[in-house]
């Protein structure tokens, strides 16, 4: 029986017990808090595509629970810019009229208001003026309604209209048959687009061909082992105008009938090439270790590569750090899935900036050549070792009941 057990908590302990490939090391923090730890475009390469198979540990070797967060290739934010209201005027039952400068004479095709709530239904008149004498039409009759926000005490209302841009709008509201409305202030939304933080990958190597037959040039792109890649930007030169097609594909492996690993190149987009800009590429973050770029020269001379950039998007490690402990990043294997931890519930709750850490050298393990063979090292083995002394453990449990029954 003892054998039995010692032969189960091995083949458990085989089965599930994590196995790390390498580590680097955590500067200590001087301040309990939030932290991000940033992953490098050089640390990557320990890495799976879904940057899964990555933890922290503590020096008592504790795991942390960590949020994984990226940048968003493109930020959008959304700015309210209020326009001056140079007058308002309320005239019992008869009408509201508000009249907006337009300081800058901006081409605009929209208003928006800001609205106390309140169940009922307006109708409107916009107009438009440069001096706020003579005023000309730009939207007749419109009705302004369901001002009833659940959350907040004010609604926005956004008044559409052909794009102008006069330096001053007067809105017009009915008031002939209700209380007017209680207008807070008026404005637009400026949406501003930013980009999103990438760090350039430098590791790469190229090399051009030109084929005359086909009329094609060929530039390869390798790196020095597999990367994330998340951007790409390719400028050429030699012609003072030019327009070209071009194709980016990867180098991939695969084994074909015979069992026979060959290569092959999977296409990833099309693009073009011109002479007045770099041609950049937004990929998702794709594991590659070469690209392939196909130039489609028709009669003309071939290109020269000017310019070849790739770059990874930045991505993190949040996590909640002890002062005066020390921490450690450990690298799993390529396969281990995300961890699953209660961090992900909260992640609204913590601070959208936190300090970022780097990492220290990162220290891959050395495989032992001499290990002894076991037959344990094999999941496929190991359950059947379970399935067998679950078998084994019922069969005497069973006998041994018998046994008992038949002394009583």
């Amino acid at each position: 029986m003892r054998v039995i057990a010692i032969l189960m908590i091995f083949s458990f302990n085989a089965g599930f017990s994590q196995t790390f490939r390498g580590e680097a090391s955590l500067p200590k923090v001087e301040v309990d808090g939030f932290y991000r730890v940033f992953l490098s475009p050089d640390l990557s390469t320990h890495l799976n595509a879904e940057f899964t198979n990555i933890r922290i540990y503590d020096q008592q070797n504790k795991e942390i629970p960590y949020l994984f967060q990226q940048d968003n290739p493109v930020k959008y934010t959304q700015v309210f810019k209020e326009y001056e209201i140079v007058e308002k005027k309320q005239v019992k039952n008869c009408c509201t009229s508000l009249v907006l400068h337009n300081a800058k004479e901006t081409p605009i095709n929209n208003i928006s208001l800001s609205i106390k709530n309140a169940e009922v239904t307006k109708t409107a008149t916009l107009l438009g003026s440069d001096d706020k004498e003579n005023w000309f039409a730009l939207k007749q009759r419109f009705t302004l309604s369901s001002i009833d926000n659940q959350d907040r005490t004010a609604e926005i209302k956004i008044v559409d209209f052909p794009l102008s841009n006069y330096s001053y709008y007067l809105i017009q509201l009915d008031d002939s048959t209700s209380a007017p409305l209680n207008i807070l202030k008026a404005g637009y939304y400026e949406v501003n687009a930013e980009d999103g933080k990438y760090t350039q990958i430098t590791s790469i190597k190229t090399g051009k061909s030109d084929d005359s037959t086909s009329k094609q040039s060929f530039v390869r792109v390798t790196f020095d082992s597999t990367r994330v890649v998340d951007k790409f930007s390719i400028e050429m030169s030699g012609a003072p105008y030019f327009l070209r097609r071009a194709s980016l594909a990867i180098k991939k492996e695969r084994l074909n009938k015979k069992k026979e690993k060959e290569v092959y190149y999977e296409l990833l987009s099309y693009f073009e090439l011109s002479s007045k800009q770099p041609s950049v590429l937004e990929l998702p973050g794709i594991q590659v270790h070469e690209f392939l770029i196909t130039i489609e020269n028709d009669d003309n001379p071939p290109l020269e590569v000017a310019t070849i950039k790739t770059y990874q998007l930045n991505r993190y490690l949040t996590a909640w750090l002890t002062k005066g402990q020390s921490y450690s990043v450990k690298l799993g294997e390529m396969e281990l899935q995300a961890p699953v931890y209660d961090i992900g519930f909260f992640k609204d709750s913590i601070p959208d900036q936190p300090q970022v850490l780097s990492l220290g050298p990162v220290s891959i393990f050395e495989k032992k050549s001499e290990e002894s063979p076991t037959y344990f090292t094999n999941r496929s083995i190991i359950w059947v070792a379970i399935v067998i002394v679950i078998i084994v453990l019922g069969f005497m449990t069973m006998r041994m009941v018998n046994e008992t029954s038949e002394k009583e």
